[in-house]
């Protein structure tokens, strides 16, 4: 096999792998969409029970005040008085918003992503832009590995830290070919 040959199996190796990742990050959407709606209901829920106990909680309050003004005050009155001022207490600090907002994607990411891979093939099809699309992508590729199995020897093309912007760079920088 020739070196354009092993050139033109790479940058199909590499083609199905942008493509795997448009669907993977489609799949990630919308399970990252699904479990995040999970978790605002169940916030909805005990947050709903947590109001409902403070003004329980306020309620009770309110009526050994109103014995205690009444002058029937006794220890115990006064120890479930401070036992109910503290509940009080933990979950209005419980109530208080404490974590930052989730992380949100939009929508049309994976669309993004799929449009900057045909962009990408339209630029590896284009003979006179190809030199230059294939450098850029080798910046973005650590190592690619050979991987042989019983029926047939596959290639894993290992990106660098900077391989999630891969599409958004290489679509950028070659825009004027």
């Amino acid at each position: 096999m020739g070196t354009s040959a092993k050139g033109q199996d790479a940058g199909r190796s590499l083609e199905k792998g942008i493509t795997v990742l448009s669907e993977l990050t489609k799949v990630f959407i919308a399970e990252y969409s699904s479990a995040l709606s999970g978790l605002r209901q169940e916030a909805v829920r005990s947050k709903t029970e947590q109001l409902q106990k403070k003004e329980k909680l306020k309620v009770a309050i309110n009526n050994i005040v109103d014995v205690v003004a009444s002058g029937h005050a006794s220890a115990a009155l006064l120890t479930k008085l401070t036992a109910f001022e503290e509940d009080l207490e933990a979950l209005e600090k419980a109530l208080k918003p404490q974590e930052s907002a989730p992380l949100y994607f939009h929508p049309n990411l994976a669309k993004h992503y799929e449009r900057l891979v045909y962009d990408l093939r339209a630029l590896l099809n284009k003979p006179d832009c190809k030199q230059e699309a294939v450098t850029a992508l080798r910046k973005f590729i650590n190592r690619i590995d050979l991987v042989p199995s019983e029926e047939v020897l596959s290639i894993d093309i290992v990106g660098n830290e900077n391989a999630g912007g891969i599409l958004h760079h290489v679509a950028a920088g070659l825009s004027g070919c």
